[in-house]
């Protein structure tokens, strides 16, 4: 029987991606805050998302505040500390086409977006 463990995760980068070298590998590690609250009684949780040999264009474009979409399999890293067993669960990034960095929040809280080219769209090619 065949086994998965899947998840997507959508929120802002807590601080700059940090990008190592392991071998002839890199993996890029960044943690992604998801706000899942209401305005009255805010909450985030937090998750850590590790990549590996993501393209340097879109290593450098992880930055704190980017938005960013994140998908792939979950893994359980276990150690101690102290004599105490402890565990955490990481989203370990597959697709690099789901990483999208379009839009950056400041300290200040104001968000900014690129300025999308001009296009001309006829609503008849529009499929739907």
């Amino acid at each position: 029987m065949p086994y998965m463990s899947k998840a997507t995760i959508m929120g802002h980068l807590g601080k700059d991606a940090e990008v190592k070298q392991i071998g002839a590998k890199t993996v890029t590690s960044f943690s992604i805050a998801v706000s899942d609250g209401t305005k009255e009684k805010p909450h985030s949780s937090w998750f850590d998302v590790e990549a590996w040999d993501l393209p340097d264009w879109l290593a450098a474009g992880l930055t704190k505040g980017a938005l960013v979409l994140a998908d792939g399999r979950l893994k359980i890293e276990d150690w101690e500390k102290n004599g105490e067993k402890r565990s955490k669960v990481k989203l370990v990034a597959d697709s690099y086409g789901g990483v999208k960095t379009f839009e950056k929040r400041t300290d200040d809280g104001v968000v900014s977006r690129p300025k999308a080219a001009a296009r001309n769209i006829d609503d008849d090619s529009v499929p739907f």
